[in-house]
């Protein structure tokens, strides 16, 4: 896939990460994914796209999601919690995700009554201190790190800064491996180029000269995960976090 000047952060940064052996494979899509991510059907497609890697590439598998796409990685997750907890087979030997990053997390729906098109799907409908839509699992996946990242600068509707704060809180109280990076950047910078508030070329999708901030972010996260070396990661993603 050649990158495109709209398309999200990790699919323009894709050879950059590959450069630094990390291999990028974005979930494929035959139809609008709007009011889907959360779904038993896609999740079960994350799972599944996440194990055959880990087959082929015999290296863990982490999940990124951006904006929209944090709600099918923290349903994918919650999902193979579940499985695990209750002794079902996963869709692999062994859990094929080894964390999962978020970045603008979608913490308020944006539909309104009048605008079908729009999605009703938040991260937190997966948390169980929340009300549960039937067939949603709970949260038994706190053996797995999260970080998420948050742009102060970000005024996309559906992905307040707040919002992550609260996200944070929630998790904190079930696991000890959530870590949240907060983001300072000129507010003026996608409006002055004309973007929309949720435009992935301004502050939303990190495409107002923060690209190498959040890739040396990302990078710096897995190699500590995989180091295991959770004291060195309480230290680096603790505020003030300096990337």
């Amino acid at each position: 896939m050649k990158p495109g000047p709209k398309q999200d952060f990790i699919l323009r940064e894709a050879s950059w990460f590959q450069a630094h052996h990390m291999a990028v494979v974005a979930m494929p899509a035959s139809h609008s994914l709007r009011n889907h991510r959360a779904s038993h059907d896609y999740g079960m497609q994350v799972l599944k796209q996440a194990a055959a890697l880990k087959a082929q590439c015999h290296a863990p598998v982490f999940a990124l999601g951006e904006s929209q796409g944090t709600v099918a990685a923290v349903n994918a997750l919650v999902m193979q919690g579940w499985l695990r907890s209750h002794g079902v087979t996963p869709p692999s030997s062994s859990a094929p995700l080894a964390g999962i990053a978020l970045l603008e997390p979608v913490t308020r729906n944006s539909a309104r009554p009048h605008r079908s098109h729009e999605s009703l799907e938040t991260v937190l409908a997966h948390l169980p201190s929340l009300p549960q839509p039937q067939g949603h699992y709970g949260w038994p996946a706190a053996d797995r790190p999260v970080l998420i990242v948050s742009n102060q600068a970000d005024h996309c509707p559906v992905t307040p800064p707040a919002g992550a704060s609260a996200l944070l809180l929630q998790l904190n109280t079930l696991s000890s491996h959530v870590h949240l990076v907060q983001l300072k950047t000129s507010t003026l910078l996608g409006a002055q180029k004309g973007f929309s508030p949720c435009d992935p070329r301004g502050p939303h999708g990190y495409g107002d000269g923060q690209a190498d901030e959040i890739r040396r972010l990302l990078l710096r996260w897995v190699t500590l995960n995989l180091s295991n070396r959770p004291q060195s990661m309480a230290e680096q993603f603790s505020p003030p976090f300096q990337p």
